[in-house]
């Protein structure tokens, strides 16, 4: 299974991306932060925290050809429904509840928040002990 993995020290917020065993940095998708993906509230560093993590598990939502192009009603919903509520010194979700949200995004006209944020299993972290592997 494919897990997004978040965490906060003292160097700032890390996202990884690990699948079979391998952990390895997600992929920032510039779009409104130049200064890094964030979470815990609802500003440019967490849009481009559900941009980011909609292209990596869903890259079908997110790319025409090779330039990144997410619905900004499915990442603003998305930030909005899970990103805002993501704890702050740590946190993990799976890829498939990523494609479930999008799934009932695309089925629910966005009107139905408290049923997408239901089916998002978000597992806190704590930052110090909570993950291996910090970067330098």
């Amino acid at each position: 299974m494919k897990w997004y993995i978040g965490i906060r020290t003292a160097q700032g917020a890390h996202v990884w991306v690990e699948e079979d065993g391998v952990r390895s940095p997600l992929k920032h998708l510039v779009f409104l932060s130049p200064t890094g993906m964030e979470w815990g509230y609802g500003g440019s560093g967490p849009a481009d925290l559900a941009m980011s993590l909609i292209a990596d598990a869903a890259p079908e939502y997110a790319y025409e050809g090779q330039r990144p192009a997410v619905d900004p009603g499915i990442y603003m919903g998305f930030k909005r429904d899970i990103v805002i509520f993501l704890p702050r010194d740590g946190w993990r979700i799976s890829a498939q509840d990523i494609r479930r949200w999008i799934e009932v995004w695309l089925s629910d006209d966005g009107e139905d928040a408290a049923r997408r944020h239901a089916i998002v299993q978000v597992h806190p972290l704590l930052a110090e002990g909570g993950i291996e592997g910090e970067p330098e």
